[in-house]
């Protein structure tokens, strides 16, 4: 029934006013209304292509532009090769005993896609009947191949395999940190390890420069899945002394109803149970497209009510972001809030500041002394991480010196369990993480003085 077409122009459409809907308002609330003053002939004549058949459609030859196009689509998608796939390429080429054959194939089944073991060596054993010692003497030879690391069934085994692979010893401090002390490594405890194993503090940031040399997800490379490429659906641009707001459709198929169905409702040889089955077809099809159509004004709207908010963001960027919540969208656009959820869905847009998710745009915010003041979350990340990248090395901010330095400098009031959520959700370590981390940069640099004066104490 519908025919999907190269893009043209809308349809000339008569505005449509919508009242204003309350909080118990449904969330089926974009169902397009039917005007009873207009026949149901007359409201199809829109939705038809004059002079238009799929035959016509199909019989024309492919532009240049068309193949360019084409072309380019294809070149964007590509087999990409799975650790399975490079396990068992290497596999095919390692002589191997005819009893560890379907043990290996097992095995390579339990591995997952960073290359762990998710199996354990008793769990193989009852479900293959195999001895013990074949199905390690077969992880044995999974474990020697590429990517190094492969098959463990512990980080500890992982990065053991790999300094092997290196030619490190297994009485190395290397080995002996991650064999012996791999929690305190975890916790940047460097002089406990030291203590623990007679070492030199130079020696021991030696061995965990080694360590941070190894990848602790080895088949993490293979399970990168292609990019995936978005176009916006809104874009904001800039008009001289105004931003504007546009619909980018270009891309997208007109959906048209098939010109021969009129035809054929309208052919009086055409008996009664088709011609009422067409006109049912007719009504549903006309029924979509004008839903799509109405979900898209609704969209168009949505934009410039963000817009009129976050104007100030669009100009001067992430810091300038203002609270937005679905709500006061939905109340000016006059429909509810979950229409405004379903509506972003899913969709981007284009803004002086980079291609972004329309939700984005949204933001809770936090509440300051009085209800009328509210700050944007993402306006409080930005200052937490302009303060810790202007902080001392020697001396960072703790969360609670960032909670009283935000409110002396920028009148911004937050709790300190607020500034701990935010940090960690920009993945920045805690104070004391980032002292240790700049005691090791300092160590790194200099570590015959570091040596001098802990000999002297």
């Amino acid at each position: 029934m519908l025919e999907v077409e190269a893009r043209e122009e809308h349809p000339t459409e008569t505005h449509e006013d919508h009242e204003p809907e309350t909080a118990q308002s449904s969330p089926s609330d974009e169902t397009p209304q039917s005007d009873t003053s207009t026949t149901w002939e007359e409201e199809w004549t829109s939705l038809f292509e004059n002079d238009w058949t799929p035959s016509d459609r199909w019989q024309e030859e492919p532009t240049q532009d068309d193949l360019d196009r084409q072309q380019y689509r294809e070149s964007l998608t590509t087999a990409s090769k799975t650790l399975r796939d490079h396990i068992v390429s290497q596999i095919q080429l390692t002589p191997i005993h005819p009893t560890l054959t379907a043990i290996i194939q097992h095995l390579i089944g339990c591995l997952d896609d960073t290359g762990y073991l998710n199996a354990s060596v008793d769990e193989i054993t009852t479900a293959l009947l195999v001895s013990p010692s074949d199905v390690e003497a077969a992880l044995t030879v999974i474990q020697q191949l590429d990517p190094p690391g492969v098959g463990a069934r512990s980080l500890q085994e992982c990065l053991l395999l790999q300094l092997r692979t290196k030619g490190i010893s297994d009485d190395s401090a290397a080995s002996r940190i991650v064999r012996e002390h791999l929690p305190l490594l975890a916790k940047q405890h460097y002089r406990q390890i030291a203590k623990a194993l007679r070492l030199r503090p130079d020696d021991v940031m030696d061995a965990i420069r080694i360590i941070r040399s190894l990848n602790p997800k080895p088949g993490a490379p293979f399970s990168k899945e292609a990019p995936g490429y978005v176009a916006a659906d809104i874009v904001i641009q800039r008009d001289h002394d105004r931003y504007l707001v546009v619909a980018n459709d270009a891309e997208l198929p007109m959906l048209r109803i098939n010109q021969s169905y009129r035809t054929l409702l309208k052919n009086p040889e055409t008996d009664g149970e088709a011609r009422t089955y067409l006109k049912g077809r007719m009504d549903a099809a006309m029924w979509l497209i004008k839903a799509i159509r109405q979900r898209n004004k609704t969209l168009e709207r949505i934009a410039e009510i963000v817009l009129d908010a976050q104007q100030e963001f669009f100009e001067r960027g992430p810091g300038f972001l203002k609270p937005l919540t679905f709500r006061d969208v939905a109340l000016k656009v006059g429909v509810h809030e979950s229409t405004v959820s379903r509506a972003i869905s899913h969709k981007y847009v284009e803004t002086p500041q980079g291609l972004l998710p329309f939700r984005s745009l949204f933001d809770r915010g936090v509440q300051q002394a009085t209800p009328s003041e509210t700050t944007s979350s993402e306006a409080i990340k930005n200052l937490i991480r302009t303060l810790i990248e202007q902080e001392s090395p020697g001396t960072p901010l703790s969360d609670e010196e960032l909670v009283a330095l935000m409110g002396r400098r920028s009148g911004v009031k937050v709790a300190r369990r607020t500034i701990t959520k935010y940090r960690e959700e920009m993945r920045i370590p805690a104070s004391f993480q980032r002292r240790h981390r700049a005691t090791d940069e300092r160590r790194a640099s200099n570590p015959r003085r570091e040596l001098h004066v802990t000999s002297h104490k």
